[in-house]
């Protein structure tokens, strides 16, 4: 139970941030700074005469604290009741219903409330696609957040995903860094910190950096059963399979995708069904098991259809898989049915890597066509987009791919250009993949 000088520092913090004052504009000659901080505070050494003084200087009647401050609690109590509704609305994905009773709230940089308030409207805005809205509310947010209950630590994933959906995995990955050291241990939004680490490890994978990433997640696996939010449980599991198909360790991919597929079955998580189905057709792809290969990318290809226009960018992946098989298969009509299925969808989403997947792809298939000019083009492309993007491991392959494509065409200036960059690039991943 909060003591009478508990109380009168609630409501003096309250009244003043309700009228838009800071301390130094209440300070004058008569009470300080500091004092006026303690006696927010709740603390019991300053005198009364200041406390009646302030209280004076601010219109509030200290006749009535109990009332005034039950009254207060009561309203702030409210405040969070209808932001937590509000939250559930997007939740609900009815994002303009929910932006439209923020609106109505109106609630200042000053409420005690304001950094929740920031929090729901910047992931309404992320959900919007509206980048430039979503980070200055987030931004606003862990300005504001006094760092108690994880709020800021929910911003910093939040902007982490602000800058992936605009393909700045370096900004995302320094972000979600952020986020993991603001965050505090004591029983609050614990799920906050698992969701921080699984993008840290998504976006170090997206970035090239395999041994870092897998390190991450093997670090976590010890908790993976305190993790109680089955979304994020399944996405450590589906992150240790696609981890340990890119490492070759294609049997530890194959049982950690079974796993992750019951947890995904028990909950309904059809889009993470997707996603296990369409991994282990490429796990199956790797140890060139054609047959289990099409089986699975079928599969995943059945539930098409379930998977919500925010995630289709997922299809873009399958298709190219699925061009990939064929391609090995030697059916070159379905091959490039495939192929160009991907790279179209993939040319109108926003996402680098799954484009430059989808391009790598296509080139192989017109390496196989033997159309090296062709595919130098687009693969010129890729590496470009790469660079721009620090994607090292893509443009590891491309420099790869354009080499085969000048020895083929026996283009012996652009082979040994290509292979000194080709050496540079490597020398890189080679010191990265020291981290394991």
């Amino acid at each position: 139970m909060e003591s009478e000088f508990e109380k009168i520092g609630c409501l003096i913090r309250s009244e003043r941030n309700k009228q838009g004052l800071t301390l130094d504009n209440l300070a004058d000659n008569n009470i300080s700074k500091a004092t006026i901080s303690n006696i927010e505070r709740g603390f019991s050494n300053v005198s009364k005469e200041l406390v009646n003084y302030l209280a004076d200087k601010l219109g509030i009647n200290l006749e009535y604290v109990s009332e005034l401050f039950i009254k207060e609690k009561n309203e702030l109590i409210n405040t969070e009741i209808t932001l937590m509704n509000i939250d559930c609305l997007r939740e609900s994905n009815l994002i303009q219903e929910a932006l439209l009773e923020l609106e109505e709230l109106d609630i200042s940089n000053s409420h005690p409330q304001a950094s929740y308030y920031n929090y729901i409207a910047g992931k309404c805005h992320l959900k919007n696609g509206n980048w430039v809205k979503a980070e200055k509310h987030l931004q606003n947010c862990i300005r504001l957040d006094d760092q108690s209950n994880n709020i800021a630590a929910a911003s910093y994933a939040e902007l982490g995903l602000v800058y992936y959906n605009q393909n700045v995995l370096d900004k995302a990955l320094q972000v979600t860094n952020y986020g993991l050291t603001n965050f505090i241990d004591n029983n609050t939004r614990t799920y906050v910190k698992y969701v921080l680490i699984r993008n840290k490890a998504f976006y170090l994978t997206q970035l090239g950096c395999i041994g870092e990433a897998f390190e991450t997640v093997y670090e976590q696996w010890k908790n993976i059963n305190n993790i109680d939010h089955a979304e994020t449980k399944v996405s450590f599991y589906w992150l240790r399979a696609d981890l340990s198909r890119r490492l070759g360790m294609e049997e530890q991919a194959i049982n950690y995708c079974i796993q992750g597929l019951e947890i995904a079955r028990a909950n309904k998580l059809f889009y993470s069904i997707f996603d296990f189905w369409s991994l282990l057709g490429a796990v199956y792809l790797s140890t060139k098991e054609w047959d289990q290969a099409e089986v699975y990318l079928n599969k995943a290809m059945s539930l098409k259809d379930k998977i919500s226009k925010e995630d289709e960018d997922k299809i873009i992946t399958a298709y190219a898989r699925l061009g990939n098989l064929y391609l090995a298969k030697g059916q070159l009509n379905m091959a490039e049915e495939f192929i160009e299925k991907s790279v179209k969808m993939a040319e109108n989403s926003n996402n680098t890597t799954r484009l430059t997947f989808s391009l790598l792809t296509l080139s192989d298939y017109l390496i196989s066509q033997q159309k090296f000019s062709n595919a130098i083009s687009i693969l010129d492309r890729v590496r470009n987009i790469s660079i721009s993007h620090g994607l090292k491991q893509i443009e590891h392959q491309s420099l790869l791919k354009l080499a085969e494509c000048y020895e083929q065409e026996n283009n012996e200036k652009e082979f040994q250009k290509t292979m000194k960059q080709l050496f540079k690039v490597q020398r890189g991943n080679i010191l990265e993949e020291v981290c394991i």
